[in-house]
């Protein structure tokens, strides 16, 4: 048994690390989970922004490849 090996009533159950290819899944799958995910509201929020900034950046590259 480990230590995130409980339920909390209205949270749905904890998904270990293992479980996820990258941490950014086991974030999103973990964010209202107290206690799993070190303020996990704002990092989500940063991994959306990163997201955006990404496409963004494969926009402009788009535009800048067309004569």
């Amino acid at each position: 048994m480990g230590f995130f090996d409980f339920e909390v009533p209205g949270v749905p159950g904890y998904r270990p690390r293992e479980e996820f290819a990258r941490h950014e899944d086991f974030v999103r799958a973990n964010q209202g989970r107290p206690g799993v995910v070190a303020d996990g509201v704002t990092l989500v929020d940063l991994y959306d922004r990163i997201a955006a900034l990404e496409a963004r950046v494969r926009e402009l590259e788009e535009r800048s490849r067309l004569p």
